[in-house]
């Protein structure tokens, strides 16, 4: 309520922007806990819309060495979310969080889906109750 539907946008350039930037250990621990694959790529499909789109962050001063430009922040998050997927239990996502967000990467990137549909797709076959 405090923030504009602008910077209410920009969240998934801020999330992943900032997660791009944490040690390999802080990145490891994160892929374990509970809802971050889902959250990370739900942030993933909005950065892609948002980068599609043309409403990219343009840095206020030049780019420090520390600082990515939006397509390497693109680039990274990909390379991040695809190792994140591989390294992810199958059961971290119920049978219709990866229905849901396979169809929403299939259009907008589809070696993204393939990712999750091959490697967290195996638990699918097993009966599971996705209420709890």
């Amino acid at each position: 309520m405090v923030t504009s539907d602008e910077f209410t946008r920009l969240i998934p350039w801020a999330f992943y922007s900032l997660l791009l930037q944490q040690s390999a250990e802080l990145l490891r621990r994160a892929v374990c806990c509970p809802g971050f694959l889902h959250t990370a790529v739900l942030c993933y499909i909005s950065l892609l819309q948002l980068f599609l789109e043309g409403h990219t962050l343009t840095p206020a001063t030049e780019p420090s060495d520390s600082q990515m430009e939006p397509f390497q922040i693109l680039s990274h998050t990909k390379q991040f979310l695809l190792r994140a997927i591989s390294q992810t239990s199958p059961t971290a996502l119920s049978a219709s969080q990866l229905r849901q967000l396979e169809s929403q990467c299939a259009d907008l990137d589809s070696e993204v889906a393939a990712a999750l549909s091959g490697h967290l797709d195996r638990h699918s076959l097993s009966p599971e109750m996705d209420f709890l």
